[in-house]
C-alpha cells in the first residue's frame, strides 16, 4: 500500500518519509494500546479510528493539497477489520 501511495500520489522522497513515519507511528500507537482494548472489538475500533485520524492529520500537513487528495483516494477503502 505504501509503495502504491508513493507512486500514484507522485510523492517526493521527503513526502514519502512523512507518510511512512506517520504510518509507523499509527501502527505503534495501535499496537501499544492492545492491552487496553484486548477482547473488546468496539473499543479496538474506537482506538483504530482515533489513531487513523491522527495519522491522516499528520500526513495532510506534509503533503500538498493535490497529493493529499490522491492519498485519500488510495486509502478510502482502508477500514478497521476487527480483531479475533
Amino acid at each position: 500500500m505504501l509503495e502504491r501511495i508513493k507512486t500514484e500520489a507522485q510523492l517526493s522522497e521527503d513526502e514519502f518519509k512523512v507518510v511512512n513515519a506517520a504510518n509507523d507511528a499509527f501502527e505503534k500507537a495501535f499496537n501499544d494500546a492492545h492491552d487496553v482494548y484486548h477482547g473488546n472489538n468496539d473499543l479496538a475500533k474506537e482506538y483504530w479510528v482515533k489513531f487513523d485520524a491522527q495519522r491522516k492529520q499528520a500526513i495532510q500537513k506534509a503533503l500538498s493539497p493535490e497529493h493529499y487528495t490522491k492519498f485519500e483516494e488510495i486509502v478510502k477503502d482502508v477500514q478497521f477489520k476487527g480483531r479475533k
